[in-house]
């Protein structure tokens, strides 16, 4: 389903910079009723960059994978130019333009991704490596690039075009369980809305410990081994514990440490879940919801209705029952961030959408 964003832009690049050092792109190209859709874009392209502690060198492999997009396609580019770059970012954004807080990034690159000003030098990158490749004609020549962090860039695409581009008006809240866990809130407006990141993982648990510590792949993953259980990833974890290849012995100690992390997993949202309490009479939505790597496994796994039953279970267990019944739970319907970094690249022709961070 499109949602009701009223983009106004042409060939946008979005772009979704992954924590270990990765980079997806692709180009979205707007149809002649001003809606971005996966159906009329280009195929996505993959490229790593760990161990490339120089900027210059990972900017000018950005801007060469942008171009063998575009130069596939250059004719149609030629009419339709390239008017906007989105950028999903692992870490804060100031601004739009200005990066920090990325250690994971910085550790896999060797480039300190602390404090830059990132937005400036990738357009002016891009516009370099076009012109060597003879491609000036395709790139607009007052492009734009915006910046966010992933996890509202990820919002954006669910909100535009996903599980939430249904709502009107209301509250959303989306969690990504990943290697960590983090999410974004969204103020939902008929006209856009305001996104903000969070890091709803760094809450403390019954446990003492961190949500993330139970509830994340590397929480999984550490609470598996310190129980006994010989696995190297939260994948092989959960596929063991759902589709067989442990004895049952192991079989039930890999459930109560699943069900450890989504009883960790539930405390946090139910944070939210209280927290905006919206009487019926209101019309107001209120929606969650939950994606990542660790979710795709339980697909992976034909568990995901079970780990959503059982999440939804312990939630309504430790909730005042009227602010659980008005929460509507779901999956992400989009594995990456690419769609939300192509709505991303729009916000300058959407005055009623904002992204704080």
């Amino acid at each position: 389903m499109v949602g009701v964003l009223p983009l106004q832009f042409g060939a946008v690049l979005a772009g979704d910079v992954g924590g270990r050092g990765r980079i997806g792109l692709r180009v979205f190209n707007e149809e002649a009723d001003k809606k971005l859709s996966e159906e009329n874009a280009s195929d996505t392209v993959q490229w790593h960059f760990a161990n490339t502690p120089a900027l210059d060198d990972i900017l000018s492999g950005w801007a060469e994978q942008a171009a063998d997009l575009i130069e596939a396609n250059a004719d149609y580019y030629k009419e339709d130019k390239l008017r906007a770059v989105g950028l999903a970012f692992p870490g804060g954004v100031v601004n739009g333009h200005f990066v920090t807080e990325a250690d994971n990034l910085s550790e896999s690159t060797g480039f300190n991704w602390n404090n830059v000003d990132l937005a400036a030098p990738l357009a002016e990158k891009l516009k370099n490596v076009f012109a060597q490749r003879g491609l000036s004609d395709t790139l607009d020549e007052n492009l734009t690039v915006n910046i966010a962090n992933d996890l509202v860039a990820g919002t954006l695409g669910e909100r535009y075009d996903g599980a939430a581009s249904d709502m009107t008006q209301g509250w959303l809240f989306t969690t990504m369980l990943g290697t960590g866990y983090g999410g974004a809130t969204m103020m939902v407006t008929p006209d856009g809305g305001i996104v903000t990141p969070g890091e709803p993982g760094q809450q403390k648990a019954t446990l003492k410990k961190m949500v993330e510590e139970f509830a994340s792949g590397n929480g999984l993953l550490e609470e598996a081994r310190a129980a006994g259980l010989d696995v190297d990833s939260p994948r092989e974890l959960i596929s063991k514990a759902f589709l067989g290849g442990f004895s049952a012995t192991d079989s039930k100690t890999a459930h109560r440490v699943i069900n450890k992390g989504i009883r960790a997993f539930a405390e946090s949202l139910g944070g939210f879940v209280h927290l905006f309490y919206l009487p019926k009479e209101s019309g107001l939505q209120k929606r969650v919801l939950i994606g990542g790597g660790v979710v795709e496994d339980f697909k992976n796994a034909y568990a995901d209705g079970i780990f959503m039953y059982r999440l939804k279970e312990a939630i309504a267990k430790k909730s005042f029952a009227p602010a659980f019944k008005q929460t509507q739970f779901a999956f992400t319907q989009h594995p990456d961030n690419l769609m939300g970094a192509a709505v991303l690249a729009t916000l300058p022709g959407n005055p009623g959408l904002r992204v704080m961070g």
